[in-house]
């Protein structure tokens, strides 16, 4: 019997062809995360009056809107970095000396204990502060490095102060969590005691405590 391989390789690659699933590709949104309390981006919603921003908007869903009606607290847009791809940014702390806090606020939100997790885009410009509040409330929050403590931290406002490593000035991914923290995926090493409770109301100086602000740029919350 001759067979016939032109009519034989076509029906294989027929079938190849017909039962080889698709599969539909998704694109990824902090949106779609549940428990989502708020998510900050420098490349939507944000409010500017030339390049100071007076509003920086929440794309949780939940409203949690950050604003600065004085104008000589307000963070700096700077449009384009070439180290993050061309993306915008926030640069809060001026030039870094006494008296040049910048800052966000927002409606306060309060986490449980053991249910923190936060992630951020960041560089800091220098080490000038005792600590450097990025995301805080009165008297406690997530602090990049300072003088007082070396290492980037999370302050419960009590007995509980949980560090990681040395973040370097330059563009980092942090994910900060009540017993772990994380920097471009990498775990540091950790001391302290994990974090309690946790409340926010603000991005780049803790509420009452305005020497102890953030001096760098943040490109997403």
């Amino acid at each position: 019997m001759t067979l016939n391989y032109a009519r034989i390789s076509f029906f294989l690659l027929f079938i190849i062809y017909i039962t080889v699933p698709s599969f539909a590709q998704s694109s990824f949104s902090p949106a779609n995360i549940t428990g989502l309390s708020l998510w900050y981006s420098s490349d939507n919603g944000v409010g500017l009056i030339g390049s100071s921003v007076q509003a920086w908007n929440d794309n949780s869903g939940n409203s949690n809107n950050a604003t600065q009606s004085t104008a000589a607290l307000q963070p700096t847009y700077v449009s384009n970095i070439s180290m993050l791809n061309n993306k915008p940014i926030l640069r809060f702390g001026k030039s870094g000396v006494p008296g040049d806090q910048t800052e966000l606020d927002f409606p306060q939100i309060n986490i449980p204990a053991n249910k923190l997790t936060a992630i951020m885009v960041y560089k800091p410009t220098g080490i000038v502060n005792s600590l450097q509040y990025m995301l805080a409330a009165s008297g406690k929050g997530i602090s990049s490095c300072g003088t007082a403590y070396s290492n980037t931290l999370i302050y419960d406002g009590g007995s509980s102060v949980f560090e990681g490593g040395v973040v370097p000035l330059t563009f980092n991914i942090m994910s900060y969590n009540n017993d772990k923290i994380f920097r471009n995926g990498i775990q540091s090493a950790t001391t302290g005691t994990p974090a309690g409770a946790m409340s926010f109301s603000g991005i780049g100086v803790t509420p009452g405590s305005p020497s102890n602000f953030f001096y760098g740029d943040i490109a997403e919350i």
